[in-house]
């Protein structure tokens, strides 16, 4: 990131909390240069999105399940036959969530 002049990156992570709970959490990094100094300055930005990524998991299952018997739906199959394994992700350094 020290390359240029203002880069930024952006992750968010997956961290349990001591209780046990999931808590998601979106990391913005950004580096600038401050004109009084030579030395790099770094600016760490973290906001929980757990209600996001939650709203997001129950949307996706609402989508892929039947509503009345909670069992998976035709467009389930259909996109389980066209996405990759876990074991396949996993294979390649990727873990599904």
């Amino acid at each position: 990131m020290v390359q240029q002049g203002a880069e930024e990156t952006s992750v968010e992570l997956r961290w349990r909390h001591r209780g046990g709970d999931e808590v998601w959490v979106a990391l913005h990094c950004s580096l600038f240069s401050d004109f009084k100094s030579s030395a790099p300055c770094l600016i760490v930005q973290a906001q929980d999105v757990t209600a996001r990524r939650r709203a997001e998991n129950r949307l996706q299952h609402i989508a892929y399940h039947d509503g009345l018997t909670d069992l998976p739906n035709a467009a389930a199959s259909t996109s389980a036959s066209s996405r990759p394994s876990s074991a396949a992700i996993a294979g390649h350094g990727i873990t599904s969530l």
